[in-house]
């Protein structure tokens, strides 16, 4: 469990462990012909952009400095971008890497068309975007979704055509369902680890908070079972986001933890901040064991945003940690 900051190391591993997984999916679909055909890549929103060189060509691409000029491979992804929620960098981090990817070689000649929808939760939104990748746009995979729901959504339509999913997982079909791979660990099990954390670290009670958005039943049934079996009485909050009341946020959870307990959140990266600031702030950090937060809280900038007045105070549970359950 980790009680300092920094860049985890496993961040950017399973960022390229998705992109590397995705590209095992298209050189699938890629042949070694060279009809000639413009070479585009990513774009956000539903836009699709001209691929332009990227950076270190000897990381992405087996011919360095030859331009993919084949039949594009097109692929998508269903991403959620909301106010206090916004899972846009999975895709824009995809949308750079397959560029790089087009201009050193591409999939066996071809270039990859990468086009992503931005969605709401709203479940006929996502259901409308689906359909719109696979019929309008063509695509043959979906890589680097991002999605609070998009998994519950559209799994089923999914496995009705063949198309298999590579996303960072959130809803539990993004587990349980076969044609989706999540090689992240996801909020539940994220959250089951900060538990298990403040915990150990001599918490008598657990003050869970975390963002009043779709699923939250489902991710707050971990951090309840972890608790249970620890003999530990569990509280839980939901907020709305993005916050607008840190303070009587932090206030809330700590009073609901008490001097022997301790307070874990599940929340993106801003918005956490904003209750650690507030706890900060009003001088709340030392009035509990410990302070708990899911993988999104491992981030350079909510270090640098802290400073060393949280170190070893912060538990925050890094991707691929072992939890006991």
């Amino acid at each position: 469990m980790k009680t300092i900051f920094g860049w985890d190391r496993w961040r950017p591993a399973l960022a390229l462990a998705v992109l590397l997984a995705g590209l095992s999916v298209l050189a699938a679909c890629g042949s070694s012909n060279n009809d000639k055909t413009t070479s585009s890549s990513a774009g956000g929103g539903g836009a699709t952009t001209t691929a332009k060189t990227a950076g270190d060509v000897s990381k992405c691409g087996s011919k360095p400095g030859t331009r993919a000029t084949g039949t594009p491979i097109k692929v998508g992804a269903i991403v959620t971008k909301q106010p206090g929620t916004d899972f846009t960098d999975g895709a824009n981090m995809a949308q750079a890497y397959f560029t790089c990817v087009n201009a050193n070689g591409g999939i066996n000649g071809h270039p990859i068309s990468y086009k992503f929808y931005e969605e709401q939760t709203n479940p006929s939104q996502i259901a409308g975007f689906a359909h719109k990748l696979i019929q309008t746009d063509k695509v043959v995979a979906i890589i680097g979704g991002f999605s609070i729901i998009e998994c519950a959504v559209d799994h089923k339509y999914w496995e009705s055509l063949g198309i298999m999913e590579i996303d960072a997982g959130i809803a539990p079909e993004c587990y349980g369902t076969p044609n989706s791979a999540a090689p992240n660990m996801g909020p539940r099990y994220s959250s089951d680890g900060a538990v298990q954390a403040v915990v150990r670290a001599g918490a008598k009670k657990i003050a869970f908070d975390q963002s009043n958005v779709p699923g939250t039943g489902y991710i707050a049934a971990g951090p309840t079972a972890v608790a249970k079996s620890l003999n530990v009485p569990i509280t839980h909050f939901k907020d709305n986001v993005p916050i607008q009341d840190a303070n009587s946020i932090a206030l809330k959870l700590v009073q609901a933890a008490g001097t022997d307990g301790g307070v874990v959140l599940n929340f993106t990266p801003p918005e956490a901040l904003k209750i650690l600031q507030a706890a900060q702030q009003q001088g709340l950090q030392d009035r509990v064991k410990a302070w708990g937060c899911s993988t999104p809280c491992n981030t350079d900038f909510v270090a640098k945003a802290l400073g060393q007045q949280w170190d070893g105070k912060l538990l925050v549970n890094a991707e691929l940690n072992v939890t006991d359950s």
